[in-house]
């Protein structure tokens, strides 16, 4: 059947079977292959075509019905062609290149190309209802999919590539493990957003969810390099690996982010409304101490081998909880809360901590647990802070409290410049050495050691100090 330049249009019944046309409420084409170039086929009643899996070419054609239409096919084009259904649009077929054109329907639509192709290159794909596509690869590089009462798209690698995905109810992406590139693009529903794939990149893409944003790459990484990542609910996100570098991560709600490899969130935010959990090996929070960079939560809870906070900053409203098993690097960086700090390696007195003209400061209570800490930056609470070290520390800068501050270290403590506190000192490690120009002072100073040396200034309005057994 070639149709090229016709038009068929049906108002009763039309049955169109290899050439024989029958009409009575409706247009109904069973034929092979279908050629509707610059051609019209029009119902005012339901529409049907069924080329037996031969090739429908609908090139700058028109294939619409104020009703239901259901398109059954092999390879579809529809390059710069407008297949349209008002009550609803059924289409499957085998590849089908939409470049260009036009899929759309007032109700529902669903495509199946039965594990093919389906390109979407500047096209669109659009329904008011709830829109469902079932393909292989899909190409939707500067396209647009949209379903307002849904979009679910099940398909094998996806290119969004500056394009659209968009809903606003819900929607859901699964790739089948395969990659999802969204650099430039659009990914934004109002309800929830699950997207389930293999590695997904958002280079500079937008991904964003109402209600919820899940998002799980499995075994492989997820890329968010200048990307944005936010959802006006909850966000969980379990990736082998995140780089967040230049990107936002950003949830009014709870955050989970629970990575097996790294997390770099070099120059990078992530922000979590409420709680934000992080588990990950290493996590990288360096370069900037900006507004709307590092890392901000009301309340944190961060597990790691490692944490790189050089030059960065780690800030939360309520509490903060650090479990670090082996080393943190703070060099120049902010480690702060404005109520509880917890900075600690879980007992286990492994974790090694570098602060060189960095800060750690609590607003009520902070507690530092290590194996050793350097002494070339400030450790601070305006209330109060308790520091338990294995090795000998060596304080060249500022350790201290407004209220209660508790020092013990099981090597000895060498102090070069202050450690004070407003309310109570308590001092206990084997040997103490007060240099000149240092201070150790309190309302109450309570100081127990083997040995102590001091060159310079040891004061209270009580003072208690205890030397060997």
């Amino acid at each position: 059947m070639d149709n090229r330049q016709g038009t068929i249009v049906a108002y009763a019944q039309t049955r169109l079977t290899t050439g024989q046309i029958a009409g009575n409420d409706g247009l109904i084409i069973h034929s092979q292959a279908l050629d509707n170039t610059e051609g019209q086929l029009q119902s005012a009643a339901e529409l049907t075509v069924d080329t037996q899996g031969q090739t429908l070419t609908n090139q700058q054609g028109v294939i619409a019905t104020n009703t239901q239409a259901t398109l059954t096919t092999g390879t579809l084009d529809n390059t710069k062609g407008l297949i349209a259904g008002n009550s609803g649009l059924t289409l499957r077929s085998q590849a089908l290149d939409n470049t260009e054109g036009i899929l759309q329907s007032v109700a529902d639509l669903t495509v199946d190309t039965h594990g093919q192709t389906l390109i979407n290159q500047q096209g669109m794909i659009a329904a008011n209802a709830q829109t469902t596509l079932t393909t292989g690869h899909l190409n939707n590089t500067t396209g647009q999919i949209a379903g307002n009462g849904g979009l679910n798209i099940h398909s094998q690698a996806l290119d969004n590539t500056e394009g659209k995905l968009q809903s606003a109810a819900n929607l859901t992406v699964d790739t089948q493990g395969q990659k999802f590139t969204n650099q430039q693009g659009r990914v934004a529903a109002e309800g929830f957003v699950q997207l389930h794939s293999g590695e997904l990149d958002n280079h500079q893409g937008h991904v964003q969810g109402g209600s919820k944003l899940e998002i799980d790459t499995g075994a492989v990484q997820l890329i968010n390099r200048q990307g944005t990542l936010l959802s006006a609910g909850t966000t969980n996100i379990p990736p082998r690996a995140l780089d967040n570098q230049q990107g936002q991560l950003q949830s009014v709600g709870d955050v989970s982010l629970r990575a097996a490899g790294q997390v770099n969130n070099h120059d990078g935010l992530i922000r979590g409304g409420q709680a934000l959990s992080i588990g990950t090996e290493t996590f990288i929070n360096s370069a900037m101490q900006a507004k709307d960079k590092g890392i901000e939560a009301n309340h944190l809870l961060l597990t790691a081998k490692t944490l790189n906070n050089t030059v960065g900053a780690i800030r939360t409203d309520i509490a903060q909880e650090l479990h670090i098993h082996e080393s943190v690097d703070n060099n120049r960086g902010l480690i702060s809360s404005a109520d509880r700090l917890m900075v600690t390696d879980n007992q286990k007195s492994s974790l090694k901590i570098h602060n060189l003209d960095g800060t750690f400061i609590a607003g009520k209570q902070g507690q530092i647990q290590a194996e050793s800490l350097s002494g070339d930056g400030q450790i601070l609470s305006q209330g109060d802070m308790d520091i338990s070290l294995k090795q000998a520390f060596d304080n060249q800068k500022t350790v201290a409290a407004n209220g209660n501050l508790r020092l013990h270290s099981a090597a000895g403590v060498t102090n070069h410049h202050h450690i004070k506190a407003g309310d109570t000192l308590e001092l206990n490690t084997p040997q103490v050495n007060n240099t000149q120009a240092a201070e150790i002072s309190a309302a109450h100073t309570h100081i127990e050691t083997d040995n102590l040396l001091n060159h310079r200034l040891i004061d209270g309005e009580s003072t208690s100090v205890r030397v060997g057994g």
